[in-house]
């Protein structure tokens, strides 16, 4: 079962949210209990993604959240262009297109637990890095790969929207819970109907949207 996170986004229009990315991060391991070695993977990782999209995006973003389930620290690094022409090579100890070292990528892929990275140009790139996670229990063999992105109103904490997924090695269900509003009032909406949902989450959808109408009544 997956239960959505909220994801805080960090603007890259300057050198200083690189840093402010990378505490809020570090704070988040710390949270989940990571070890220091681990810690310090989540510090670098972000302050290599984070220094990748000041110096070569459009428009970049850092959005980081820490996922219960496995103990891990998500790292998802945005922009809107200019791309990357050859992601693998990029990806590549040595290879640079502005005069550094070139081993920032390449770090980044061998420290974290996770990574997978998306680019066309001139549109965009998307790269997701997850660390932590080695002591967590194995999962069972999933019928999809499922994510999602949730992230609050400027000026709150917590999202109004939710979801969750639940499946087997055959079959999934998913709900998306959109609480009318947004903010705390509207995050205990749609994680009431969330936790109805994980509890039998295989009943019909009338029967479902029945339960949920009675349980939000208030």
């Amino acid at each position: 079962m997956s239960i959505g996170t909220t994801h805080t986004a960090f603007p890259m229009d300057d050198a200083s949210r690189v840093g402010e990315a990378r505490r809020h991060a570090v704070q988040l391991a710390h949270e989940l209990g990571l070890g220091d070695t681990q810690v310090g993977r989540v510090a670098l990782v972000v302050t290599e993604l984070g220094n990748n999209l000041l110096r070569h995006a459009r428009q970049g973003r850092l959005l980081l959240a820490a996922l219960e389930a496995t103990r891990e620290i998500e790292v998802l690094a945005l922009d809107e262009g200019p791309g990357i022409m050859n992601l693998e090579r990029s990806l590549v100890d040595g290879y640079s297109t502005g005069g550094t070292p070139g081993t920032g990528l390449g770090a980044v892929r061998r420290l974290a637990h996770s990574f997978d990275a998306y680019s066309e140009a001139p549109g965009g790139t998307l790269m997701v890095a997850r660390l932590g996670g080695e002591d967590a229990p194995p999962s069972a063999a999933a019928a999809v790969n499922c994510g999602a992105i949730s992230l609050p109103m400027p000026g709150e904490h917590v999202c109004g929207d939710g979801w969750a997924l639940v499946q087997d090695a055959h079959r999934a269900v998913l709900m998306v819970a959109d609480g009318l509003g947004h903010g705390p009032d509207a995050a205990k909406a749609s994680q009431a109907a969330l936790r109805l949902f994980t509890e039998e989450p295989w009943l019909p959808l009338r029967t479902q949207l029945e339960r949920a109408h009675a349980a939000l009544r208030s």
